[in-house]
């Protein structure tokens, strides 16, 4: 039993990816926009175009205390150099 245990966590710990190191600065086209698209859009569409720089740059307190303080969005995940650059791409001036 104490086998099948150990078999199951080492199982489990390759099924995640190492996370990509976060970029220094990171811009909106060139990082956050696939962020949005892909952990935001997904459910959120219709009602926000969370691939629209202007309307990122205009809900970024929204997006910071919900992503990367709180953490609760997304509901589903997200890697942890995601947050990361979110976070960075705010405190740096949200460049696009």
């Amino acid at each position: 039993m104490k086998q099948l245990a150990w078999a199951l966590v080492l199982a489990l710990a390759g099924c995640t990816k190492p996370s990509a190191p976060m970029p220094e600065s990171p811009t909106f086209t060139s990082h956050i926009r696939a962020i949005t698209k892909n952990r935001c859009a997904s459910c959120h569409f219709g009602k926000t175009d969370w691939t629209d720089y202007a309307i990122v740059k205009q809900n970024k307190d929204k997006i910071f205390k919900r992503v990367v303080k709180d953490r609760t969005m997304p509901p589903t995940g997200m890697p942890e150099n995601e947050r990361q650059a979110i976070g960075v791409w705010i405190t740096q001036g949200m460049r696009e």
